[in-house]
């Protein structure tokens, strides 16, 4: 991503993933794909002219090696107008090169893999998102759900923003969704919103309690299926209006 659309990547992680750490393989770095870097080598302006703020066709601008003989050019964060990179404080120019950028990063959404269901069925009753290292309980948690005969599933998200292009259109085989995890919940909601008119409950914090890290996210499965609840171990407790289960 960060080669081919020319965009800083950033890994979310949080404490969570320290304290409950494991071992694990490291990967053999062969097995990457490749993503060679290429620079400007040459002006790529009409008339041998020099545009370091053109964007190709993933809005991407080029790279140039800092020192490059003829391709000396401004950078930092004065606003500069499209294409030449030249000063430029109008408001034409501002708002053209906000909406290039915000243009560039909605399409990352076509480089990312298309959302998939960590656990459960594509549609159904209820769809527990969460990203991060809130897989463990949340998986646990749909699971042992579902062993009861709840219609559950978990879906997890690994690019935040972008978010993948079919999400809208898979939470929208479920009847109920729920976020539970961190503060980018509310962020994950949000966009939902604004692109695809798509509501949910956030969770908040839940899953990550000091006692049980799954208990709660049971309680919060619970909470969405038929007004029912489970207690911090996993056991179905009595019906919302009261009556047993």
């Amino acid at each position: 991503i960060a080669t081919q659309y020319k965009t800083p990547v950033i890994l979310l992680t949080d404490g969570y993933i320290a304290n409950a750490a494991e071992p694990w393989l490291v990967p053999d770095p062969a097995s990457y794909a490749p993503f060679p870097v290429t620079f400007l080598g040459a002006k790529n302006g009409p008339d041998g002219t020099l545009l370091p703020f053109a964007r190709d066709a993933k809005g991407a601008r080029p790279w140039i090696k800092p020192g490059t003989p003829g391709l000396m050019h401004r950078i930092g964060g004065i606003e500069k107008a499209p294409g030449t990179g030249n000063i430029d404080y109008s408001p034409e120019a501002h708002q053209t090169m906000t909406d290039a950028r915000k243009a560039k990063v909605d399409g990352v959404a076509k480089g990312i893999p298309a959302q998939d269901v960590a656990r459960g069925e594509t549609s159904g009753k209820l769809a527990v998102v969460g990203w991060g290292s809130s897989f463990g309980p949340i998986h646990q948690a749909v699971g042992r759900a579902r062993a009861k005969g709840i219609d559950v599933s978990h879906i997890h998200v690994r690019h935040i923003w972008p978010l993948p292009e079919n999400l809208g259109d898979l939470l929208k085989g479920y009847e109920n969704d729920a976020i539970l995890g961190h503060e980018v919940g509310h962020v994950v909601g949000e966009e939902l919103v604004s692109r695809w008119g798509h509501r949910f409950s956030i969770e908040g914090e839940c899953v990550l309690d000091t006692n049980s890290v799954v208990g709660p996210a049971c309680e919060s499965v619970g909470r969405y299926v038929t007004g029912r609840f489970f207690n911090r171990h996993g056991q179905l407790m009595a019906a919302a209006e009261g009556i047993a289960a």
